[in-house]
């Protein structure tokens, strides 16, 4: 896995700000690592690891707040490795494949996610929705808002970013924003597990991770870095 070097403050390599300042920081004269930044959930399916073709009872919780998401086979995904760029994913297969975990309500909050396919990253509550090629739909508790502009979420793997911030919610895919919505409610009460009933998501997650709140502007475009150079 590589990793971006902090080299100083202010100082930038391939336009990225590889120390990131502000709020949320991670120390400077270290490697990036998303680790260090304060998620409430994140699921790696590398990290985790597994047995090619074994189902997963748990999405494991890395960032060490033990929100372990669990599920009863055959609710359980597989999991397959070498499946983009050498990193492993957990494959749902848009049937039965379901966990779900409550993490509470928060009208602010970051979630990144890789993946290829379609259908819910979420339900009950809160949901994200992959409703098309060119749609992601999330669901508070003023409406529905909704993003156009996405490609190939079914045929090609991205990385996904979404962040509410009380009034709008931002959409970007491999490193630039898509689009916005107004978004004022209570957002992604259950924005961790793949739930949805007759819409559960079909296709690869390699991984997601969930703030109930917002990083820092170095923060976030260090972690969409990372992930664009590992998937």
């Amino acid at each position: 896995m590589k990793k971006f070097v902090a080299l100083g403050s202010g100082d930038y390599s391939q336009g990225v700000p590889l120390y990131p300042r502000g709020a949320t920081t991670v120390s400077s004269g270290s490697a990036f690592d998303p680790l260090d930044l304060p998620w409430n959930f994140y699921f790696d399916a590398s990290m985790q690891g597994g047995v090619e073709d074994a189902l997963i009872p748990d999405l494991i919780d890395q960032s060490g707040n033990g929100n372990a998401t669990a599920a009863l086979a055959p609710a359980q995904a597989t999991y397959k490795s070498n499946i983009v760029n050498g990193q492993s994913v957990a494959r749902f297969n848009g049937t039965t494949n379901q966990y779900v975990r409550s993490l509470g309500p928060s009208n602010t909050y970051t979630l990144f996610f890789v993946t290829k396919g379609l259908g819910m990253l979420a339900g009950n509550d809160g949901y994200i929705w992959l409703q098309s090629d060119t749609t992601i739909e999330v669901y508070d508790t003023a409406g529905f808002p909704a993003i156009s502009g996405f490609t190939a979420l079914s045929s090609a793997f991205s990385v996904i970013a979404l962040v509410g911030n009380g009034t709008q919610l931002s959409g970007y895919q491999n490193g630039v924003l898509v689009g916005t919505a107004a978004s004022t409610g209570d957002t992604a009460t259950t924005v961790i597990g793949v739930n949805g009933g007759s819409n559960r998501f079909n296709g690869d997650l390699p991984m997601m991770s969930y703030l109930p709140g917002l990083l820092s502007n170095d923060n976030f475009t260090a972690m969409q870095a990372y992930l664009l150079d590992r998937f």
